[in-house]
């Protein structure tokens, strides 16, 4: 199979903690000399596209802000879509704000006048957060998230994630939320829209997110092993397959 499509996933994938996996930087140089377009996405809904672009300059790896899917914009695309016109409570970093605005959403901060609650998730979200969700969705508000991520890997240990704080509201409000967020095919159809017609590989280092993800938005994956899965999660795996397993990115040119 020829691919000339690639969706890149990024922490455990293309980079580890604040350094780069060995040959990833080579083998994204590599997929570009052959003219492979590529997106790179993130189930992160805190950070703003331009920060991704600026850390992985950082490590070495040049990618551009318009070839980056970040949950943010995934999610504020959605919504948009969804629901044009709609006043919309989006609840988040600035990040995820900005995101719903450069969607051309029309914003409120009253979830009394809120037709779409867009929770994204942070370290900032609390009780007066979570009160301000119920409210809204009892209130008639449509429930929009960021993606299911129970947590996420911190340099001390496992951090509650969005999924976490969504999976509250909708515990309290008996309402599930539309997550644009892998697996859910929000995100890999935002990356089709960025790319174009064409053969696509999502590369990444989850089987539930990143490889059924995939497959439940028709696309083929590749699992690398150099973040959350190892060979044993393979072979115990029950769920949709990859097409290969990689040691690690830098296989990734001599797979294509």
């Amino acid at each position: 199979m020829t691919y000339d499509r690639v969706l890149l996933d990024l922490d455990g994938t293309v980079y580890l903690g604040h350094g780069a996996v060995p040959g990833a930087a080579e083998a994204i140089a590599a997929l570009r000399q052959r003219g492979v377009r590529l997106a790179f996405v993130t189930n992160d809904p805190v950070s703003a596209r331009s920060d991704y672009s600026e850390r992985l300059g950082a490590i070495g790896i040049t990618v551009a802000t318009d070839e980056l899917v970040t949950c943010a914009w995934a999610t504020a695309q959605l919504v948009a879509e969804e629901r044009p016109g709609a006043r919309v409570l989006a609840l988040g970093s600035p990040a995820w704000v900005d995101e719903h605005l450069r969607a051309g959403s029309t914003l409120v901060d009253d979830y009394r006048e809120a037709d779409v609650l867009s929770l994204g998730g942070d370290s900032t979200f609390g009780y007066r957060e979570l009160e301000t969700s119920v409210r809204a969705i009892l209130g008639g508000a449509d429930f929009y998230g960021s993606n299911r991520d129970g947590t996420f890997p911190t340099a001390d240990g496992p951090s509650p994630g969005a999924g976490a704080l969504i999976a509250a509201v909708e515990y309290a409000t008996g309402t599930r939320a539309r997550c644009a967020g892998k697996p859910e095919t929000g995100m890999f159809h935002e990356a089709q829209r960025l790319l174009g017609e064409g053969s696509y590989l999502m590369v990444g280092d989850r089987l539930d997110a990143d490889v059924a993800g995939a497959h439940a938005a028709g696309l083929d994956a590749a699992l690398v092993l150099t973040g959350s899965a190892n060979a044993a999660d393979v072979a115990a795996w029950d769920g949709p397959q990859p097409v290969v397993v990689l040691g690690s990115i830098a296989e990734l040119p001599a797979y294509l």
